[in-house]
Formats: structure tokens, C-alpha cells, sequence
């Protein structure tokens, strides 16, 4: 079915729909079109039509909702998609650093916070070392 779509998410990309209605969480396909968010239960079937300024953000990290329907979730499990999405939906937050940081930012960070545990770490163990050593010698 050609709906115009400019943009086609595969069906890998891990994204489901929590609907209290339809009873729980449904894995889904979406497609990104002019109109609208398309999204598609695992046998092509339509579940909904979210304008892009009906969506808004729903608490959580990649987690959604159309604004007429807050009880509907859906969850984007790729943070790429949530991004192209977001660029449509312009009411939506940008996605967390945390997610959008590259490698090396990464790496740089961890590197950073575990000299700084070790630093602290030797620093503790000094400061107790010469206080037990005058504890010993005041005696």
C-alpha cells in the first residue's frame, strides 16, 4: 500500500505500542509521511494516524503519545527514529545527551570518571593510613 510515505522505518527497529484498549503492548511498524506518523501492527494492519503536532512527549525517554489519546504509548526503540520524528514534531525535546554522544565522548567520560574514583580513593586510604599511624604512636 503506497501512502506516499517519504520515510520507512524497517520493522527491526524495536517499536511498540502500549494500548489499555487493545490490550497491552503491540510491536509495531511505523512510517513517517507528510501527514503524519503511520503505525502499523506486525501483520500491515493500521493502529493509528498521529498528526506531528498531535504528539507529544510522554515522560519517559523515546516514549510518545498523540495528545487526544495520552494513555496510548508508544515507545521508539531506535533513538535515530526518535530524531526524525522529533524533526517533524518540533514540540517534541531533542533526545537525552546520553543517547546522542559519540564513542569517544563516551570513552573520554569513563576514563575521566574512573581516575577520578581512584584519586579519591588513594587519597582516603592516605588520609586513614596517617591517621592509624598517630593513633599508634600517640600510644
Amino acid at each position: 500500500m503506497d501512502l506516499g510515505h517519504e520515510y520507512e522505518i524497517p520493522a527491526s527497529t524495536a517499536s511498540w505500542i502500549t494500548d489499555p484498549v487493545a490490550g497491552g503492548d503491540v510491536q509495531v511498524t511505523l512510517q513517517m509521511a507528510g501527514d503524519g506518523l503511520y503505525i502499523f501492527d506486525a501483520s500491515g494492519k493500521r493502529l493509528h494516524l498521529w498528526p506531528y503536532a498531535a504528539i507529544m512527549n510522554a515522560g519517559a525517554d523515546f516514549v510518545l503519545a498523540h495528545n487526544g489519546h495520552p494513555d496510548v504509548r508508544l515507545t521508539v526503540g531506535d533513538h535515530g527514529v526518535y530524531k526524525a520524528i522529533a524533526l517533524r514534531a518540533s514540540q517534541l525535546s531533542q533526545p537525552p545527551e546520553r543517547f546522542t554522544r559519540t564513542q569517544e565522548e563516551r570513552t573520554r567520560d569513563a576514563v575521566w570518571s574512573s581516575m577520578s574514583v581512584r584519586t579519591f580513593l588513594t587519597i582516603l586510604l592516605g588520609t586513614l593510613a596517617v591517621s592509624a599511624i598517630g593513633t599508634l604512636l600517640l600510644r
